[in-house]
């Protein structure tokens, strides 16, 4: 069985406050009540097809640790980019797979 993430309702988005390059693994979003409780959860940085899918590890405050390039490679993204718990490919897979 693969894992599953349980998902957010609407999907709230927030936006990250600092800088990242590709190996940070600590990110600090504007409002933490957006983030998943939940964990380990997913979470999508940018929109679109350029966007890179992160697993939560811990929240402490605004601070959210991760692994990066949960799906999607692992890159920079600048202060005021979007983060949300998105529905991804990852979570139709496993549930796909968990029901076959």
């Amino acid at each position: 069985m693969l894992d599953m993430y349980k998902g957010v309702v609407n999907s709230p988005e927030t936006t990250i406050t600092n800088d990242i390059n590709n190996t940070d693994t600590i990110i600090y979003v504007l409002d933490e009540t957006r983030v998943p409780t939940d964990l380990p959860n997913l979470m999508t940085l940018g929109t679109g097809t350029n966007s890179e899918t992160v697993k939560i590890l811990s929240i402490t405050g605004n601070a959210i640790t991760v692994v990066r390039g949960f799906q999607g490679v692992a890159k920079s993204w600048n202060a005021g980019t979007i983060i949300a718990r998105n529905f991804t490919e990852y979570d139709y897979n496993a549930l796909k797979e968990n029901i076959t």
